[in-house]
């Protein structure tokens, strides 16, 4: 879900819905330009998934997840296969140096590019790295993966948006702009960070 709002209002509100629902959020600020609203009307639904994948939804077997320095880390001294689980204008836009750019519009072709470029062979023997907006596509895709017989999965925490939080110029490993489903469409966090 995304709110926005003052400080103070959006602050309230996570507590009262948190209350509400018993469980802690994991919520995620961002810059906003307050001359506009990002989502100018509200409204709430039920839905059977988050991102319409194909896939069933992972039970216990995802990902690890790697913090936002570790997954820096692992770029800088490893040799991982890093794979962008976003479609392929969100990588144009920007992309973490080294990754894979999916050739895919849509969540639900995922699993066919993992299948037609033989991911899970090129993963023997190496790490794979993989990372999204906010981490909601990982928990599916890493699922996939470990499920096709990868071991050695990790999955940005809080995908592109908490690293950014934590590398505001990208860590020198992010290129470009992070992009958003709405009105603020890109990130202004990696103002900082490389072009692509």
């Amino acid at each position: 879900a995304a709110v926005s709002g003052g400080t103070e209002a959006v602050a309230s509100y996570l507590r009262d819905l948190e209350k509400e629902l018993g469980l802690a959020l994991d919520a995620k600020r961002a810059p906003l330009d307050s001359s506009r609203a990002p989502f100018p009307d509200f409204f709430a639904k039920a839905a059977a998934e988050i991102v319409s994948t194909g896939m069933p939804a992972p039970k216990a077997d995802t990902a690890p997840h790697a913090s936002a320095a570790a997954f820096r880390a692992a770029l800088l001294e490893e040799k991982p296969l890093i794979l962008d689980v976003r479609n392929g204008f969100e990588h144009d836009v920007g992309h973490f140096a080294g990754s894979e750019r999916a050739p895919i519009r849509t969540m639900a072709e995922w699993r066919g590019y993992v299948d037609s470029s033989r991911v899970v062979e090129r993963a023997k023997g190496r790490p794979v790295l993989m990372y999204c907006t906010g981490g909601v596509r990982c928990e599916k895709a890493s699922a996939y993966l470990r499920a096709s017989g990868v071991d050695d999965v990790r999955q940005l925490d809080g995908g592109i948006h908490r690293f950014l939080e934590t590398f505001p110029d990208g860590g020198g490993v992010w290129r470009g702009r992070n992009f958003l489903f709405d009105a603020r469409e890109a990130d202004a966090y990696a103002e900082g960070g490389h072009d692509a």
